[in-house]
C-alpha cells in the first residue's frame, strides 16, 4: 500500500548566482523525518563547501563520506527535525507566533521549515520538492530521539522561551519587515513583560564585554517608534529594542553558519548539557582558522560571563561561521545577559571543567583545560587575568554611564567579592 510523504530540498546559495544541492529531507505519512545527502555534493569531493561540522571528519576524506553517507545521525521522528535543522527555527514566543501563521496540516516543525526556508541562519536554503510515493512498510523505526537522560529534567533559566525577535531590514532610520522571500539583514529583540528593561540590560552587558576584549556582534538600542510594520501589541511593553546588525549576512552574501547545538546534535533542553564549556573550546582549537586565537577569545567570553552571571550561554549561544564556506571561524559574541539579576543563585548554562556554579570557578578550572587545547595553562591565565585587568580600566565609568537600572549595577557589584577569579587575580576589582 502506497502513501504520499513530503520532500525538502536544501541547498548551500551563498549568494544569488551560487546554489549547491546538499540533500533532501524527506517526511513520511507518520511524521518520521530524515535527511539523505545528494551523491552529486559528496562528489564534489574534499574541497565541497561545509553544512555542518557533524558531517565532517578530519581523519580524511574516506571518513567524511561515510560520515555523509551515514543514516542515524540524520533522523527525526514525532515531528523532531534532525538536529541540525532543527536548530534552524525559532524558539518560543516566535516559534508559537510562526506556528499559528501556518495551515492546520503544516503546524509543525518540518512545515515551519518549509515556510522560513528562504531566510535561514547562514546560507543554508531549503524549498518545497513536492511529494514523493512510499510503502508503509519502508517506513523505518527511528527510536525516541527525544531522549533519556539523568539530566532530562534539568530547568534552566533561558531567555529564548521569553524574549520576542524579529528580522528586519533598514531603511534610513526605519526598521521594517522585508517583504516575502526578502531576508532581513538585523535581528530586533524586544522589551519582554516578564523581565523588565531586557534590552537596555543586554545592550549593557554587551558593551561591558566588548570593553573586557570580547568581539560582540554590532548592536544598538533603538526607540519603538522607529519600527515599522509590527503589531502594535509587541510594542507597548517597554519604550526601545535591541537592534542586532546580522553577522551572517553582507550586502549581496549569506555568509554560512551553524551553532553548537547543531554541531553536537543537541535538541531542546539538551542544549545544556549534551556539550560542556571545555568541549566547545576543544572543537574551536581544533577547527578554527586561528586556533590560539580562538581560544583565547573563547577564555575571555567566559571570564565576562563568570563576572557578569551570564547564565544563559548555552550551546546555541556560540556559533561558528565560514567566510570561505569552510573553514571555521568563532562566530562575534551575541545574547550576554546577566541572567543572576533576574535569577539570583542562576549558575553557568554549561559546566566548565566540571563545575557549574559561578562561585566555583577559579584559575584551576582553567589550568586543567590547557592540555587539551594546546595552549599553555599560563597563557590561559594571563588572558583570564588581562581581561580582569581591562574591567578594571574600564567597567566603573560604564557601569554609571550605560542604560541599565541601578539595582543591576548593584546585584553583579555585590558579588564579585565572592567570585574566585576575581580573588584569585593579582589586581582585584576597585569598585
Amino acid at each position: 500500500m502506497a502513501q504520499v510523504g513530503e520532500m525538502l530540498g536544501v541547498y548551500l546559495e551563498p549568494t544569488p548566482t551560487e546554489s549547491i544541492r546538499v540533500g533532501t529531507l524527506l517526511k513520511d505519512t507518520v511524521g518520521n523525518v530524515s535527511f539523505i545527502v545528494d551523491e552529486s555534493y559528496i562528489d564534489l569531493g574534499a574541497n565541497r563547501p561545509l553544512l555542518s561540522l557533524a558531517l565532517y571528519a578530519d581523519t580524511g576524506e574516506e571518513d567524511t563520506i561515510s560520515r555523509l553517507r551515514e543514516r542515524h545521525n540524520k533522523l527525526g521522528n514525532q515531528d523532531i527535525l534532525p538536529p541540525f535543522f532543527a536548530n534552524l527555527l525559532p524558539e518560543g514566543v516566535l516559534f508559537d507566533i510562526v506556528e499559528s501563521q501556518l495551515p492546520f496540516d503544516q503546524q509543525n516543525a518540518f512545515g515551519m521549515l518549509k515556510r522560513l526556508g528562504a531566510d535561514l541562519p547562514g546560507c543554508v536554503v531549503v524549498r518545497s520538492e513536492g511529494t514523493y510515493g512510499q510503502k508503509i512498510s519502508d517506513s523505518p523505526n527511528f527510536g525516541n530521539l527525544a531522549g533519556d537522560s539523568a539530566e532530562k529534567s534539568l530547568i534552566k533559566f533561558s531567555l529564548a522561551g521569553i524574549q520576542l525577535k524579529f528580522s528586519m531590514v533598514k531603511t534610513g532610520e526605519l526598521l521594517t519587515m522585508p517583504a516575502s522571500g526578502e531576508g532581513g539583514r538585523f535581528i530586533v529583540k524586544f522589551p519582554s513583560k516578564e523581565y523588565a528593561f531586557l534590552p537596555e540590560i543586554e545592550y549593557s552587558a554587551m558593551k561591558l564585554a566588548e570593553a573586557a576584549g570580547v568581539e560582540i556582534a554590532d548592536i544598538q538600542l533603538l526607540s519603538t517608534a522607529q519600527l515599522k510594520g509590527i503589531d502594535e501589541k509587541f510594542l507597548h511593553i517597554g519604550s526601545q529594542v535591541l537592534c542586532v546588525k546580522r553577522f551572517d549576512r553582507t550586502e549581496d552574501r549569506r555568509i554560512h553558519m551553524e551553532d553548537f547545538a547543531q554541531i553536537l546534535g543537541a535538541i531542546g533542553n539538551r542544549k545544556y548539557y549534551v556539550g560542556n564549556i571545555d568541549t566547545e573550546i576543544r572543537i574551536i582549537g581544533r577547527f578554527a582558522t586561528q586556533p590560539v586565537s580562538a581560544v583565547l577569545e573563547m577564555i575571555r567570553r567566559l571570564t565576562v560571563d563568570i563576572l557578569l552571571g551570564n547564565g544563559d550561554n548555552h550551546l546555541k549561544n556560540t556559533s561558528l561561521i565560514y567566510p570561505n564556506g569552510r573553514t571555521p571561524q568563532l562566530s562575534p559574541a551575541y545574547d550576554i545577559v546577566p541572567t543572576v539579576y533576574f535569577k539570583p543563585d542562576d549558575t553557568l548554562a554549561l559546566k566548565f571543567g566540571g563545575k557549574r556554579r559561578f562561585e566555583s570557578v577559579s584559575e584551576q578550572q582553567f589550568e586543567r583545560l590547557a592540555p587539551f587545547v594546546g595552549v599553555e595553562a599560563r597563557v590561559l591565565i594571563k588572558e583570564v587575568r588581562a581581561t580582569i585587568d581591562r574591567t578594571n580600566e574600564t567597567w566603573p565609568t560604564m557601569f554609571r554611564d550605560l542604560p541599565w537600572p541601578d539595582k543591576v549595577r548593584e546585584r553583579l557589584a555585590a558579588r564579585w567579592e565572592k567570585l574566585p577569579l576575581v580573588q584569585e587575580s593579582p589586581n582585584p576589582f576597585s569598585f
